[in-house]
Order: structure tokens, then sequence, then C-alpha cells
């Protein structure tokens, strides 16, 4: 005989509402048994009292109630490269920072103000950050002085269970909050686990440019996090580092230039120094200049909300309003100006709402304040310092004639200030140097072919009659005859030669030193 045991496995669900445990102090956040009894049933015999029965013990830590708060961090501005950095869309044409780390040549060593260890900003930046809670989370939200109305904490994202973040989540979305609201949010991560809670990575990209008056230091920053059961996040007042992160950060609203120009009509090359030429009294509209940067301002009033002009030291701190205004354009990324009678060589420098542009004093060995060109070696030198050297056009070498038919010019200034400049004469087919003193130019070549390009070096004061001058440049053939007739000549060949009165060696009649020679191949005898 075989005996059949029919096992019959029921499943159901329990159920257990809060309201039906115990949630006083004694149990709440406490390691607690929950106790299961299960009983069979079985004919004539009671259930519960003396049928067979098992008990399951359930460890468990009991949390009714929600008392942990989230917590939100913001990470200290960075620059890894000129595509991985915190400027929006990681572009210099968006915006400007001045990270911590940079600001320790000397210039910022007050406790408070734009001379301050804080980052400094301008234009359009990412602020971005982590915030977790051991459940699920509600909002974030950030509170900016000066940028709200109400200088309170403002709505940045709100979480719904089943429907995730309200936030910006597209390109175009994002573009549109900027322009719309002055900041724009996205939730770059989400993440929901029974071991961490709710995770989210988010950035907040900010017009700075908006905040109230344009420019302003010691812009205190505080973001906040509440959760599903409405805890707030910590307010903290340490600042954010690398080590020890806080959902607070102390930062300095500047403006910034990022060129100041002639119109493009005219050559604006910088010198090897990184200098910028301008003309005086260049009034005109087709013949301004132009001032570009981040929170420039939008108006000049009354009130004097921008100041701009040369400053005799790099802060500009002794500002000479040397610049004339005929607009700033409602961008508040550009101004047009005309360089007064009077003004000398200096600093260019911008007050907004009383903050003064930091372009002159910043750390130049930082990338983002580099603006050499890659294989330009003569822009080695140049870097986001905004010096002008301020010229005048009713200066000439030597005469008016030869001043409106020359080429290939060069310049040097002497040691006690005097200007000398080199250049080529076609009409009169020489090379010849001259100084703006009115004196006489002096020829140090003469040929038919008149030479291409030209360089000048002095050295020593002009009025010492010591004063070295020097005059290098490159000569054609002269009087070599024709291609068929070709007889080549040392005095005659072509070459690159500087011209110094003190030699004894002649070239067309001028004194001179023989560098590379050209009379070795015939094919260079065309005159």
């Amino acid at each position: 005989m075989i005996l059949l045991e029919l096992f019959l496995i029921i499943l159901q669900e329990f159920i257990l509402d809060n309201t039906s445990l115990g949630s006083g102090d004694e149990y709440e956040g406490k390691d607690l048994y929950y106790r299961f009894s299960f009983y069979d049933s079985t004919e004539e015999l009671e259930s519960g009292k003396d049928t067979s029965w098992t008990v399951l013990n359930a460890k468990v830590k009991q949390e009714l109630k929600d008392t942990v708060s989230p917590s939100i961090v913001v990470n200290p501005f960075y620059w890894e490269s000129s595509s991985d950095n915190s400027l929006y869309k990681n572009s210099k044409e968006n915006g400007h920072i001045e990270l911590e780390k940079h600001l320790k040549n000397g210039n910022f060593t007050a406790s408070s103000g734009i001379y301050d260890k804080d980052p400094k900003l301008s234009g359009k930046v990412k602020i971005q950050g982590t915030v977790n809670d051991n459940k699920i989370l509600k909002d974030i939200r950030v509170k900016i002085p000066g940028f709200t109305d109400s200088d309170d904490y403002i709505l940045l994202a709100q979480y719904t269970k089943g429907s995730g973040w309200a936030c910006d989540k597209t390109e175009s979305a994002v573009e549109s909050s900027l322009n719309l609201k002055g900041f724009a949010f996205t939730v770059d991560s989400d993440e929901i686990t029974q071991e961490n809670g709710h995770t989210v990575t988010w950035t907040l990209i900010w017009d700075t440019s908006k905040i109230f008056g344009v420019a302003k230091a010691d812009v205190k920053i505080n973001f906040k996090a509440t959760d599903q059961s409405s805890n707030p996040s910590d307010e903290s007042t340490n600042q954010t580092t690398e080590n020890a992160k806080t959902s607070y950060y102390k930062v300095d609203v500047v403006p910034y230039i990022t060129s100041v120009s002639r119109n493009v009509k005219y050559n604006n090359n910088r010198a090897r120094s990184g200098a910028i030429p301008l003309l005086r009294d260049d009034t005109t509209s087709e013949t301004g200049n132009f001032i570009t940067g981040f929170n420039l301002g939008t108006s000049i009033d009354s009130n004097q909300t921008t100041l701009f002009g040369v400053s005799d030291n790099a802060k500009g701190e002794t500002l000479a309003i040397n610049f004339s205004n005929t607009k700033v354009s409602v961008a508040n990324s550009e101004i047009t100006f005309r360089v007064r009678s009077g003004t000398k060589d200096g600093y260019v420098s911008i007050k907004v709402n009383g903050i003064l542009n930091l372009n002159n004093i910043n750390d130049n060995s930082a990338e983002y304040n580099k603006e050499n060109i890659e294989n330009q070696w003569f822009t080695n030198e140049c870097t986001d310092d905004r010096f002008v050297r301020i010229w005048e056009d009713k200066d000439t070498f030597g005469n008016e004639a030869l001043a409106k038919d020359i080429a290939y010019p060069a310049m040097a200034m002497s040691e006690d200030g005097v200007l000398y400049s080199s250049f080529t004469n076609y009409t009169e087919h020489k090379v010849f140097y001259a100084k703006t003193d009115g004196s006489t130019p002096v020829a140090v070549f003469k040929g038919y072919d008149a030479p291409e390009e030209t360089t000048i070096f002095v050295k020593g004061s002009d009025s010492a009659s010591t004063t070295i001058v020097n005059v290098g440049y490159m000569g054609n053939y002269q009087n070599g005859g024709a291609a068929g007739s070709w007889n080549p000549n040392l005095n005659d060949a072509g070459g690159y030669h500087v011209y110094d009165k003190n030699t004894g060696i002649l070239y067309r009649n001028h004194h001179v030193f023989r560098f590379e020679q050209l009379f070795h191949n015939q094919k260079f005898n065309l005159d």
C-alpha cells in the first residue's frame, strides 16, 4: 500500500498598518523582534489553543517615523581643461572664474570683499553637488541673496513618486530657463537603493549678471533639500572645500573684460608684451573702440552704475575716467567708447556697482587667464591683462610725406621713452629709420627694388651720443644683370643685412653687418 500525503500551501499577504504598531520612544529607532505565530486547523480541535503551531521571529529596526534629514553638499569650482570646467558648456565664451587655489599671488589677502580668497565669478557658471536621503527626496532649493526678490529659498527641482524630477531636462529647456529666470537646474544622476537611499547629483547653471547691481561681493549661497517627510537638510556657514564639502558657498560676482579692441576694419594685433593699441580721439562711429566681457552693467547713468577708464595701477584704484562712452549694450556684454585727449598708457579697468574687475591682478599662470595662440610664438606673453598703449595719429616719423607711403614698419623705444621706427618707402626706394621728434629720417638703404621686411633695435638713451640704432632688412638683388648674364657680386648681392653706422662694411653705400647672402643661386637673380 502506498501512502500519499497531500500538502496544501496557501500564500497570504500580511499588511501591518503603522497604527497597529507601538510607536512610542521605547520602540522608535530601536532593534525589535516582530513575532508571528502560525497555527494549523484540525477537526474537533480549537485552532490557536490545542492545535499544532510554530513561531517566526523577525528582527527589524523600527522606523515608523522618518526623522533623518537629507544631506546636500556643493562641489568646489574646478578647471581641469578648456573642455572640462565650471563654466556653462565648458566655454570661456560664456563666463570666467578665478579658483581659490589661484588667489595666492599676494593681491587677495583680505578677509572679505573682492580681495579675499573666495572664488570670483563672471557670466554663466555651473555649480554642482550631491544630495542624499535615507528614504525618498522631495525637493531641492537654493538661496542667493540679491538674486531673488525675497532673498529666500527658491525651488530648483521637485520629486514625485512615479514621475520623477520636475526640472530642466533638455538643452532647449536650459536655454529657456536661463533667459527667463537667470538660472537652470538639471538632475545629472538619480539612484534609489535599499542600502543608500535616494542619491542625486545635480547642476545649477547660474547667470551671475542677473544678480541685483550686476556685480556683488560676498554672496552667500545656501542649498537646502527636503525629503518626503518634509525633513529639511541642515544649513551651514562653513565654506565648502574639496576635503570638507558643505551646503554653503561664499563667492564674489565681479565684472570681467574679455577684450579691448578697435573697429574690426583696423589691424588690432597686440604687442608681444600683450599690450593693446588704442588711438587717442578716435571719435567716429566707424572707428569706435570696444570693451567686451561679462557683468559690465546695462547702463551708465547718474548713479555711476558703471565706470570705466585707464588706471596707472593694476588694481584700478586710481581709476581715471579717460574714456567717453557712446553706448552700453542692453546685453551687458559690450561698451563702445572713444579715448579722450590726454589719455596715457595704463590698465583698462571697469567698476560696476562699486566692484572692480580683476583682470590685471589675477594669476596669469592659470590656464584660463592665458591668451597665447598655439604656434604663434609672438603671443606667448599674452594674458587677460588689459594694458593699453595710447597712440596719436598726429605724430609722424620724420615728415608727413614719408609717413604716408611706408611699408613694413617696426618700432622700438629708447631707454628715455623716445619712439623710433624703421620702414620701407617705395616712392623713395629706400629704407629709413626715424623718430617722432621732428628730426630728419636717416636712410640706411637705397636701391631700385626696395627691401621687404624691416626691424629696429635701439639701445641707450636718445639724448646720449652713444645711442645704438640697428635696422635689419631683407635686401634684394641690385645691379645683378639679366638672368642670362648673371654676375654675382658680394657688394651688390641681396640678403639679410643689419645697418650699423659704426661698421666699415658697405652695402649700396650704407654701413651694414652682413648675415645671410643670396648670390649663391641664379634663381634669386631676377630683378
